[in-house]
């Protein structure tokens, strides 16, 4: 009965890791969908829905393009960092995802006007999102000079 109930556990577990996985990978039609998207992302709102829709999918050339999305965001449109402000305080998982496209794949250009906005124009109650989007750019800066 012991080992009835223990392999019974064990199946369960297994069927519950099994789901969890399925939903986590990028289907090939989700990668297409994903191709797709991730040109289009113009706004932080287009951002985050990128991210709740496709996150999955978020590697290789996409994740290249996303981080296109991003640093142009950060770098040329910091009057609507706001939003992203907005966003990111509701869901952090979103942060994390911004902050992890400032890398080393963008123009070094781009970082550094990243990293000028985060400085020079941060919103007092935005200081901690700053000081974070200000180290991950510079971070990006040097290692794209290695």
């Amino acid at each position: 009965m012991r080992f009835f109930s223990l392999f019974l556990t064990f199946v369960v577990l297994a069927l519950i890791v099994a789901k969890a996985d399925a939903q986590t990978r990028c289907s090939k039609k989700q990668y297409k969908q994903a191709s797709d998207k991730a040109d289009q992302l113009g706004s932080w709102d287009s951002a985050r829905d990128f991210y709740r829709q496709y996150r999955q999918c978020d590697d290789g050339g996409i994740g290249e393009g996303v981080s296109d999305a991003v640093t142009t965001l950060l770098a040329n449109h910091w009057d609507d960092f706001p939003k992203l402000v907005v966003i990111s305080t509701a869901n952090p998982g979103f942060e994390k995802f911004v902050l992890r496209h400032i890398d080393a794949t963008v123009p070094v250009e781009t970082l550094q006007s990243i990293s000028k906005n985060a400085r020079g124009r941060c919103p007092q109650k935005a200081a901690g999102l700053c000081k974070m989007i200000a180290a991950a750019a510079s971070s990006a800066i040097k290692e794209s000079e290695k």
